[in-house]
């Protein structure tokens, strides 16, 4: 594969990491900073709400790897709570290694 297979691959594969949470990002930008984003010093809005998507990302997937199957049904049939299942999950001390991210 060409290095343009490769570009367009990744692209592909990168798209739901720069997506999925954009609604939480937001929300979150709004909880630091209210209504005014500081544009001094930081990068721009868009940026650090597509960082941030990204992050809660990689962190979406950091839980889910320590979630067994039995725990996942065990949740969806009600026996334990979803509290119960997070219980279980060391906290995120470094970056986990997903797509690109360093």
């Amino acid at each position: 594969m060409d290095q343009r297979g490769l570009e367009e691959g990744w692209e592909r594969m990168s798209n739901p990491r720069d997506t999925q949470f954009q609604g939480f990002a937001e929300l979150l930008i709004n909880d630091l900073f209210g209504d005014g984003f500081p544009t001094e010093g930081y990068r721009t809005s868009e940026d650090t709400k597509k960082l941030i998507a990204q992050r809660g990302y990689d962190f979406a997937c950091y839980v889910m790897s320590y979630v067994s199957e039995s725990m996942a049904a065990e949740l969806d049939i009600g026996f334990v709570t979803s509290q119960e299942c997070i219980s279980e999950v060391p906290d995120l001390t470094e970056w986990p290694k997903v797509g690109g991210n360093t």
